[in-house]
């Protein structure tokens, strides 16, 4: 079992592409500086241009995935999304805010 670390969760992250210019989620800043980690539970905010953004699902799963894939799939996940609708909360392991 790998130890977390903020700079872990960023690494990770950033083999996330955007899907709408193929850049990294990180170098496009769309990963908030307020990771938080708590044993095997870590939670980030991903921010978005507009909360009607086509690829928001898409780029949440993906942040999943590459933290479960590279890191560990024992991680429990909760992202939040800034100014989201709840209807975009297709897992168990996010968080939406309204």
């Amino acid at each position: 079992m790998q130890d977390l670390y903020p700079a872990l969760i960023l690494d990770t992250l950033k083999k996330v592409r955007y899907p709408g210019n193929g850049k990294n989620i990180v170098e496009l800043g769309m990963v908030e500086d307020n990771i938080r980690i708590d044993g095997r539970k870590v939670s980030f905010t991903l921010i978005f241009d507009r909360p009607t953004d086509p690829f928001i699902k898409s780029v949440v799963r993906a942040s999943e995935v590459a933290i479960n894939t590279y890191i560990g799939d024992d991680v429990d996940i909760n992202s939040v999304l800034p100014h989201a609708t709840p209807t975009l909360c297709t897992s168990k392991t996010i968080r939406c805010l309204v």
